[in-house]
């Protein structure tokens, strides 16, 4: 007669494996792991640190370069309108017969124009809130003589490598044109002669702003504190808003100067 196998016990003893090796399992994964040294831990949190900070650095960058781009188009647009509105002044010129308003006209067209052509400076320059004074102040001396037409006039100019911000830059700008405007109508005919300087330099801890010419002295008595035409008033209130203060010599050569703080 054969003997049956006892099956309980072996599945008793297949449960009794398990367990073992259930518990072996967990005594390992409950095993602790190794800490990290003081050194590890302070590398690994300069890295995370290293890695924010690049991140909100390209952030930074990106949102420049769109303001850049947007500050671009505005000096762009500005320019535009002030040429249209420089064109519009040339019509309204064509229909007032009096002479004394076209002049008026012209001279206000003279300051719009000035006043675009900064405008495309800043659009084609790298710095779109600084001008370099050596580049602008000359080129509206020339341009100006090229709109009167007055070529046998010799321009010179002896101005520093001064950086200037929109805000003075256009007051300066105003300055010149209207001194070398009016040096061009009043203090040379139309076949004389002469010089025309600009010169600007940094006097310590003010600029000095001079246009100076060599054409018809200044009468007797001037006062520029008592002129009543629209150039001079308006030099003066220049002169107030850069707060600085405008002298005026005349003798061999007529010297306007606009000392302004730093």
């Amino acid at each position: 007669m054969k003997t049956r196998p006892n099956r309980k016990i072996d599945k008793s003893d297949a449960r009794t494996d398990n367990l073992q090796r259930k518990a072996e399992t967990k005594i390992k994964t409950d095993k602790p792991k190794p800490t990290k040294s003081l050194s590890e831990r302070l590398i690994h949190e300069l890295q995370v640190h290293q890695i924010e900070l690049e991140r909100q650095n390209e952030e930074l960058r990106s949102s420049m370069a769109e303001k850049e781009v947007m500050l671009r188009e505005i000096h762009h647009r500005v320019k535009n309108n002030l040429q249209i509105v420089s064109s519009l002044m040339d019509l309204q010129s064509d229909t007032i017969k009096n002479e004394d308003a076209r002049a008026a006209l012209h001279n206000s067209k003279m300051r719009v124009l000035l006043i675009a052509r900064l405008h495309q400076q800043l659009c084609q320059s790298d710095d779109l809130a600084n001008v370099h004074v050596a580049g602008f102040l000359p080129d509206i001396a020339r341009f100006l003589c090229q709109s009167y037409g007055k070529n046998s006039v010799i321009m010179q100019n002896y101005v520093d490598d001064i950086v200037l911000d929109v805000d003075r830059i256009i007051p300066c700008g105003l300055i010149v044109n209207e001194l070398v405007t009016n040096a061009l109508k009043h203090s040379f005919s139309a076949t004389a002669e002469g010089q025309i300087t600009i010169a600007m330099k940094r006097d310590g801890n003010e600029y000095e702003l001079g246009v100076s010419n060599t054409g018809t002295p200044l009468p007797a008595g001037f006062d520029v504190k008592n002129a009543g035409t629209m150039g001079l008033r308006l030099l003066q209130m220049l002169t107030r808003q850069l707060h600085g203060a405008l002298s005026v010599e005349s003798g061999e050569r007529t010297v306007f100067k606009v000392r302004f703080p730093v």
